[in-house]
């Protein structure tokens, strides 16, 4: 049976949605990413943004909102994607980081 464009777009976007929030994971919450975070927190703290900062680097949908950021503008350099999907990446992917989050429970 043939689903056409539709089934590959929702695959690629089920591929996507898992992927950034492994990568959204990694940087705040895996023993990798630690050193580069408590670097990080350390630095804030010199400037008064101790908690916030370390706050806004673990939050899946946080992060996730920049690797939808960083994602649309690579779309919009080199892979021919609209402005408003460029605008809407950002936004899904800290609302599906939130959602995955939740069901495994790195998120309360």
């Amino acid at each position: 049976m043939d689903q056409g464009n539709g089934g590959i777009a929702v695959i690629y976007l089920l591929i996507y949605s898992i992927s950034s929030f492994g990568l959204a994971w990694i940087w705040g919450h895996s023993t990798i990413s630690r050193p580069f975070r408590e670097y990080l927190a350390n630095e804030a703290q010199i400037i008064g943004w101790p908690g916030f900062f370390l706050d806004l680097i673990e939050c899946p949908g946080c992060s996730g909102f920049w690797i939808g950021a960083a994602a649309g503008i690579v779309g919009l350099l080199f892979m021919d994607l609209s402005g408003i999907l460029a605008i809407a990446l950002p936004l899904y992917t800290a609302g599906s980081n939130v959602v995955i989050g939740k069901l495994t429970k790195i998120i309360d």
